[in-house]
């Protein structure tokens, strides 16, 4: 009778195993941001630089570095959230308004502070970025960014950029509530 109570438990500590993650430790939240880039690209306030020119028509080639801010409106009144800092490049030569980017929001405020979303694609005038991970609070993040130029002037530009994710965070005490439930069981078919 002891060895199968000792199997049984066994057994369902195993199942328990395969499926508390996504029953119990992982508890899927849906993030709708709306927020502000602004990059300067030309004249006074430069928050991005050509750091390898290429010197081929087109810019192919060329590699630049960003530091933009993010902010939580378009006007004056602005507030500063965040940093969107990343690296772009020119893979094309014949299309000049197609320059890869991989960057990251880093929160500086609001409820994601310290926190980061991880971003890539093309910067047309519009499009849409993928969310490929986050960290903090915003922990395996995945899902777009649909990015609109508002306004432009010179060499500045503000981007209005919609998130639309969905991402975990990571709750220690459900998990080690797991680690609980399964030593109870175990305890059990001893």
């Amino acid at each position: 009778m002891a060895s199968l109570r000792n199997a049984l438990a066994v057994s369902l500590a195993v199942a328990l195993l395969a499926v508390a993650p996504a029953t119990w430790a992982l508890d899927e939240k849906e993030l709708h941001l709306s927020l502000y880039l602004n990059q300067t690209y030309s004249g006074n306030g430069l928050n991005q630089a050509v750091v390898v020119d290429a010197g081929l028509p087109g810019s192919f080639g060329n590699i630049a570095v960003q530091d933009w801010a993010v902010v939580d409106a378009e006007g004056s009144d602005a507030t500063t959230v965040g940093r969107a800092q990343g690296i772009h490049f020119k893979p094309s030569g014949t299309n000049d308004r197609a320059w890869y980017i991989t960057l990251t929001i880093v929160f500086e405020r609001t409820r994601f502070k310290g926190s980061m979303l991880r971003m890539m694609g093309y910067v047309p005038q519009d499009g849409q970025w993928s969310i490929f991970g986050g960290t903090g609070k915003l922990t395996m993040a995945r899902g777009v960014v649909n990015h609109k130029i508002v306004s432009q002037t010179g060499g500045w530009r503000l981007y209005k950029i919609d998130i639309r994710a969905f991402y975990t965070p990571m709750d220690v005490s459900k998990a080690s509530s797991n680690c609980d439930i399964i030593r109870k069981i175990l305890a059990f078919g001893a």
